[in-house]
């Protein structure tokens, strides 16, 4: 080995290239398991996070993602989520009643709990997640969500928004607070979604019922973008 490394910097330019491979590639391997097991995350198929995000302890569900530079702690994602960058999500409640809110307080052992607020599709619990966001969700860059808070399917949490509390199904929020400004759909719509659970389906079964769930919620693509390319916003 010793010989092979003499005859390899007698070559500067092959030195540098043949070090990345064989001593900094393993290196960076090994350090990626590591915080990938410390962090204890579930990703299934499909999911996505961007680059300088932190997640610790969570779980993404099929095809959801986090754009760059989030920070995302004990939470379960469900399908479809779509997060925007530099969202924050489930950060831990500092105790200020207590006589310190340094860290310090929650390393004992005392003050560590399981969460028992969210249950899944199957009815189980999510002892493990202190935010629970639902299916087909849309939050937007710069939102803040509290611990303790559930984001309903199909809702959309609008850029900038402090979200302290639980959101309903297909609602949309926005605000610090957060208030709900609208909805996406009907209830009656709203209720036809919930009952069909299409985001629970096979993707090939999505793709192939596309036009079913775009006639049901009464959308039309083609009349979207046109729509879309002809408006303009004219500041006055």
């Amino acid at each position: 080995m010793k010989n092979i490394k003499k005859w390899i910097k007698k070559y500067p330019v092959l030195y540098k290239p043949i070090k990345c491979v064989y001593y900094i590639t393993p290196t960076y391997r090994r350090k990626k398991r590591e915080i990938k097991e410390r962090l204890k995350n579930i990703c299934e198929d499909y999911t996505k996070i961007g680059r300088n995000s932190y997640v610790e302890a969570s779980y993404f569900s099929y095809y959801s993602g986090c754009n760059r530079n989030c920070s995302i702690s004990s939470t379960f994602i469900g399908r479809y989520v779509n997060i925007g960058p530099n969202v924050t999500i489930g950060a831990r409640n500092h105790i200020y009643q207590n006589f310190t809110n340094c860290d310090f307080i929650y390393s004992n052992e005392e003050f560590v709990r399981e969460y028992d607020l969210f249950k899944d599709d199957n009815g189980n619990r999510l002892k493990k997640y202190g935010v629970k966001i639902g299916h087909d969700v849309w939050i937007g860059e710069r939102a803040v969500i509290n611990n303790r808070v559930e984001i309903g399917n199909g809702a959309i949490v609008a850029a900038g928004s402090v979200v302290t509390k639980s959101v309903p199904a297909y609602a949309i929020v926005g605000g610090v607070p957060a208030k709900i400004i609208g909805w996406r759909f009907s209830q009656e719509i709203i209720r036809k979604l919930e009952e069909i659970k299409w985001y629970l389906w096979d993707f090939e079964k999505v793709k192939e019922n596309t036009e079913y769930l775009q006639t049901l919620v009464g959308f039309n693509m083609d009349k979207y973008w046109k729509n879309f390319m002809n408006k303009r916003q004219i500041l006055g």
